[in-house]
């Protein structure tokens, strides 16, 4: 299969390059663009790897996990990441993520990328459901989850302890189709 590419009004989400680094970290790093994430801030060596990673998973057989970079359009400027996770064990569902570097939050693009990235994978992967989890405060991840037509379906508290020692409550959606 060849690289995967997906074009919006606005955005192209695209493949991972090792030459992505400086745009990743940029948002990785930042304490702010990952406070509700369960990783992160990242080391600059934490990103390559993450990198690196995504180079072996799009070319795996079966592949399980598309991570996308979203840029903007007509300035392939990286400005976040979106992807989808499969898991063999349960054919036709999928786990979807996202993050946009802080400086574009607000602006609609995360909601966006995830519709694009849902949208290729119902028409291509055949998928029948999609998921979604978050910390629970993180207001804007569920609305964006709701944007995309998901539900509300369990609330894990002290599900996941963060890298500060923290557990964190996760609130979980899913779209089927």
């Amino acid at each position: 299969m060849a690289d995967l590419r997906i074009e919006t009004e606005r955005l192209v989400l695209r493949e991972w390059e090792l030459s992505d680094l400086s745009a990743v970290q940029e948002y990785a790093s930042d304490p702010v663009s990952v406070q509700f994430m369960i990783w992160g801030p990242n080391s600059e060596e934490e990103t390559q790897q993450f990198l690196q990673e995504a180079q072996a998973w799009r070319v795996a057989t079966p592949r399980t996990r598309w991570e996308m970079a979203v840029t903007l359009r007509g300035e392939e400027r990286v400005i976040g990441g979106c992807g989808l996770t499969a898991d063999p064990k349960v054919p036709g569902e999928t786990q979807l993520g996202y993050i946009l570097n802080k400086r574009f939050w607000k602006l609609g693009y995360g909601t966006e990328a995830a519709a694009a990235l849902v949208d290729w994978g119902r028409r291509e992967l055949g998928l029948k459901a999609v998921w979604c989890t978050c910390h629970a405060e993180n207001r804007p991840s569920y609305r964006l989850m709701e944007k995309l037509g998901m539900k509300r379906v369990a609330l894990w508290p002290k599900h996941i302890q963060l890298r500060n020692g923290v557990w964190r409550d996760t609130l979980v959606y899913r779209l089927t189709f």
